[in-house]
């Protein structure tokens, strides 16, 4: 079932373009990111099922279709100011405390760089995080979760809305010294064969399979072996350090890992793969409308600064 969301930031992101025809400058008096807007544009074409506006140079000037939206989103948005006026958030006066769902992947690159933002701000908040759980939707809809951040954009549920919040590459993690780097070099790059020689760290998630083997997203067609299987991203950096397995990690996070780590190297295959990692932010009906969930979730979708592939399949 397609996201038909439109709520307070949509409207105001939709006229504010339409006013100045250029996105960069409607992200900057929205305060949020190139990508972001990208994203909240694609939505509203979703939404609203046509193009909305057209680039001609420098300029994005809005089809028949969104000129004649236009009066309506006006007094839409005047009619959420008036409805949300009495309950206006300020977040440097909140005591908020947010409990959200997430694999150490997506804490380490999204949540913890949005926890450190909002606090700048509203230095009261309060931040509990929980592992991911099969049960975790669940918790979601009866209130015990706030946000989860899952990483891959699962089928929505009854009541449930969700933001993709990015997209990257994998990248293969393993020790500095490690053989497979000689090959990674050599003319044509890693071949499966090279790749399969060693085994693999298999990162496992509550809805991975409970088998000894892992698909491989650069391999779609064959199973590759794992002698290891551990729940967290961050402790499969440590695993490679003193033995010849490889770990399959997003790339943002490989790249970080590579910065901290001096004894750890990555490298990339993702001109062999249209596999790609994309943390997807859920939240409940119940939280759509509340002032502190939206400018939280705004906060998050501000804080993504990873590269966004245009095609590839989810992994």
């Amino acid at each position: 079932m397609p996201n038909t969301t439109v709520d307070h930031q949509l409207l105001r992101f939709l006229i504010t373009l339409y006013k100045t025809q250029s996105l960069t400058t409607t992200v900057t008096k929205m305060a949020m990111s190139l990508s972001s807007g990208s994203r909240y544009l694609q939505h509203a074409r979703e939404v609203f099922r046509d193009r909305l506006f057209m680039r001609s140079g420098q300029k994005m000037f809005p089809t028949t279709e969104m000129r004649r939206l236009y009066p309506d989103m006006e007094a839409a948005l005047d009619a959420l100011d008036k409805l949300v006026g009495p309950r206006f958030f300020n977040p440097g006066a909140s005591r908020r405390v947010y409990r959200i769902a997430s694999l150490d992947c997506a804490f380490t690159l999204i949540l913890e760089p949005a926890i450190n933002k909002a606090k700048e701000v509203a230095p009261d908040l309060r931040f509990e995080i929980y592992p991911f759980q099969t049960n975790s939707f669940e918790d979601l809809r009866q209130g015990m979760l706030d946000l989860l951040i899952f990483g891959y954009s699962a089928p929505i549920q009854e009541n449930m809305h969700k933001r993709e919040l990015g997209r990257a590459p994998y990248s293969l993690l393993m020790r500095r010294d490690h053989p497979l780097l000689a090959a990674a070099e050599a003319p044509g790059g890693l071949t499966r064969e090279d790749v399969e020689r060693y085994e693999l760290v298999a990162i496992t998630s509550a809805f991975s399979s409970e088998h000894q083997q892992v698909r491989m997203p650069w391999f779609g067609d064959e199973l590759m072996n794992s002698d290891l299987q551990i729940p967290y991203f961050l402790s499969a950096a440590f695993s490679v350090l003193d033995s010849d397995r490889i770990a399959l990690v997003p790339e943002p996070l490989a790249q970080l890992i590579e910065s901290r780590m001096p004894d750890t190297r990555s490298c990339s295959f993702a001109r062999c793969t249209n596999r790609y990692w994309n943390p997807t932010l859920f939240w409940h009906e119940r939280t759509n409308a509340e002032p502190e969930m939206q400018w939280f979730r705004g906060v998050i979708e501000n804080s993504v600064h990873f590269s966004t592939p245009e095609k590839g399949n989810p992994a």
